[in-house]
């Protein structure tokens, strides 16, 4: 049996694994055995690199990335692990911004089998060594973990940090983490540890004595945020933020841009910028580092999700924010935004207090409700009776695609559209949107097999069929029809193509590229394919246009008793009316090849 795809990989995981995303409390686990037997199967990757451990119920994500952004500006090769994630499972595991490769993942995975099989960990747990592996094996200068949940007994909790970020405490997740501040805060001092100082990003009268008694059993430093920094607003554009940093009420760095916004980047900012201070004593960092890092930190970083500018006129705003703290914040600044009319496009977990949720919104918006794609997802009719019963317009809808696209339709461009309620709807979202992204590259890729196949045409030099191999967002290599004798297998647009991407790769393979054909592969160039095994194969002209213009490769299919819609190949067809053009050029040319 050959490898797997990096899809059939990713299928092993969220469908065999226990997983939090989609199962909710069932998934979690309440001790560390798990992660403890997985790192010692791996040879404890998490010992080999230094780490920040980051925790909290809001921000903790923000943090982590404005941290590694500054470190990269000093140089530093940075790991990055946080989750969920939105559009791709590799947005967890990063380095220096860039997501873990799909080898990489497969690699992993199929290695660990056998420890997968009898440890049964959960989803996080796996992905959780997964990062620790990755990182040791690339030799990152540093490591940022944010937890995935609580902090005691979170799969990441096996690192010693020579840091510890605690962004704040509010109510989140209080079936697994107990239902007052106190008992919350407990479970997330779970990362302070010995040698190692700790930042708590905001004061609270009912939990810094949780956070003081276990810094003084640990004996280490401890320091409130606030205590000591503060940001101070300047200017506020669409694109960025001018800020000052004071450092006990003096200004200490003066216009510093970011080009992050949203209403807890504030206090995000601030317990990052506390963190780097104390990291300055030990790393080589300084003022221009913090500058240069603060200003392009969803650049260097991939950063997503959190209060993102999807667009203008209309202007569209997606936030992950999702419990009663970020909620509130998200909410009043959303009012303060210039607007004719608001749109929400909401969605929530089962989970969810719909009355406390209700409570922030608007009177006055107009909403489009569905169901986040997750199992733990509240069904859509659930929560329209809600809005509806609190007197608000609403409507209903099957996805939320179909929410979105209804809002960008009713939307004026003086209006607001805005997207959230939960990470999954924002999730479901951003997945939409990078494949629409991906649809048009791929036409702009199926649209060159086209050109190259009415070249060839033109040229005399073969049929109309051309192909192109495309890895990674770019063409590695095409190939054009040239038979000018009896089915010359060699000579085909598509085996072209692959031979001369295995040559350009370097590789037997293709399992990391797509293939835009100009025409449905025919037997022969579906061997090629079957043995290449790309993950995509797009193709313009069908099998039937082929024949109307006296192409006829139906004796072939006949020969080998193998019609192609019992192969299991990713055949997908794309702009067919487009790659006629190819057929049309060809049918009134008067020196037809002999095929």
């Amino acid at each position: 049996m050959g490898k797997p795809s990096y899809e059939q990989t990713l299928e092993f995981l969220f469908s065999q694994l226990p997983m939090y995303q989609r199962q909710g409390k069932s998934a979690f686990k309440k001790d560390l055995k798990n992660i403890v037997a997985l790192a010692e199967a791996l040879g404890n990757p998490h010992r080999k690199f230094p780490v920040i451990h980051v925790a909290g119920t809001n921000g903790k994500g923000s943090v982590s990335h404005i941290i590694a952004s500054v470190l990269q500006a000093a140089g530093m090769k940075v790991g990055l692990y946080t989750s969920p994630h939105y559009a791709d499972f590799r947005e967890r595991i990063k380095i220096n911004g860039e997501f873990m490769d799909e080898n990489s993942v497969i690699e992993f995975v199929e290695a660990q089998r056998p420890v997968i099989d009898e440890i049964q960990p959960s989803f996080f747990e796996i992905t959780v060594a997964m990062a620790f592996d990755y990182f040791a094996k690339q030799q990152v200068h540093i490591a940022i973990i944010e937890t995935g949940l609580g902090g005691r007994l979170d799969s990441t909790n096996i690192v010693q940090p020579i840091l510890s970020v605690i962004t704040n405490i509010s109510f989140d997740h209080m079936e697994m983490l107990g239902d007052t501040l106190p008992l919350i805060a407990a479970e997330k001092a779970g990362i302070m540890k010995s040698m190692a100082n700790t930042v708590v990003g905001r004061r609270n009268e009912e939990t810094d004595q949780v956070f003081e008694k276990r810094s003084a059993e640990l004996n280490n430093l401890l320091i409130f945020s606030e205590d000591y920094f503060a940001m101070e607003e300047v200017v506020l554009s669409d694109k960025n933020w001018v800020l000052n940093v004071l450092r006990e009420d003096e200004i200490w760095l003066e216009n510093i841009v970011t080009d992050i916004q949203g209403p807890f980047q504030l206090e995000n900012l601030r317990t990052a910028v506390s963190a780097i201070g104390l990291l300055m004593s030990i790393l080589e960092i300084d003022e221009k580092h913090i500058r240069e890092g603060l200003k392009d930190i969803q650049g260097s970083t991939n950063f997503m999700g959190r209060w993102m500018r999807l667009g203008s006129s209309p202007t569209v705003i997606a936030d992950s924010a999702h419990n009663a703290d970020g909620l509130r914040s998200v909410f009043d600044r959303l009012k303060a935004l210039p607007a004719d009319q608001q749109h929400f496009v909401l969605g929530v977990v089962k989970e969810k207090d719909l009355a406390a949720f209700i409570e922030f919104l608007p009177k006055n918006g107009f909403y489009y409700c569905s169901c986040p794609s997750v199992p733990r997802g509240l069904p859509t009719e659930d929560l329209q009776q809600a809005l509806k019963a609190a007197g608000l317009k609403c409507r209903a809808f099957p996805t939320i695609q179909d929410a979105y696209l209804s809002a960008k339709l009713a939307a004026k461009n003086n209006d607001l559209i805005y997207v959230g309620g939960s990470t999954f709807v924002v999730a479901d979202l951003l997945q939409y949107l990078k494949e629409k992204e991906m649809s048009k590259k791929g036409e702009e890729f199926m649209r060159e097999a086209i050109r190259l196949s009415i070249e060839n045409v033109k040229s005399g030099n073969g049929g109309p069929f051309a192909a192109v191999v495309v890895k990674d967002g770019e063409i590695v290599a095409t190939g054009c029809n040239s038979v000018t004798s009896a089915n010359d297998p060699t000579a085909h647009a598509e085996v072209m193509a692959i031979r001369n991407a295995c040559t350009a790769l370097g590789s037997f393979q293709l399992d990391d590229c797509e293939i835009y054909t100009s025409c449905e592969p025919c037997p022969m160039c579906l061997g090629a394919i079957y043995w290449a095994r790309p993950k995509a194969v797009y193709f313009g002209n069908t099998k039937q246009d082929a024949a109307d213009i006296e192409f006829d490769d139906q004796f072939i299919y006949d020969e080998i008793d193998l019609p192609m819609g019992k192969r299991k190949l990713p055949l997908q067809p794309l702009l067919r009316e487009e790659a006629l053009e190819a057929f049309r050029l060809w049918a009134t040319k008067n020196d037809k090849i002999e095929y």
